[in-house]
């Protein structure tokens, strides 16, 4: 039996592979942010004190829990990757309305027990990135 060449080919702008944890869809045709690396892995956080996240406006029943996505990102010239903190819902709107302040800072409450799992995540994004140095 023929051995396949099982190497992926690279895209021509992509001068470097793909970091480890990187989920590699990248096209020829990917233009400036779309050049990016984005993380195969994502931490989440469920938050239990801000209030829950409706979902159908149409049925106030139909909510989700606030919970936090940590993933790794990294534009192809970027000499190390960027650990990101979003919000997972699609109602990011409704989330910068609740949680700023005057300042316009965003203020988000954490129990301990949110922090602390939010905290490993962070560290868990830190330690694949660096993984692949």
């Amino acid at each position: 039996m023929a051995k396949r060449n099982r190497e992926i080919k690279k895209p021509y702008w992509q001068t470097q592979p793909c970091p480890s944890w990187c989920w590699g869809t990248h096209a020829k045709h990917d233009g400036g942010p779309d050049r990016t690396h984005f993380s195969r892995w994502e931490g989440k956080v469920m938050l239990s004190t801000p209030d829950a996240l409706m979902v159908n406006p149409n049925d106030s029943l139909d909510v989700e829990p606030f919970t936090l996505e940590v993933t790794l990102r990294q534009g192809y010239r970027e000499v190390e990757p960027t650990v990101h903190v979003c919000q997972a819902q699609a109602e990011a709107e409704r989330w910068r309305k609740l949680f700023n302040d005057d300042n316009g800072m965003v203020d988000l409450p954490f129990t301990l027990a949110e922090a602390e799992r939010l905290a490993k995540r962070l560290l868990r994004a830190v330690r694949l990135a660096q993984s692949s140095r």
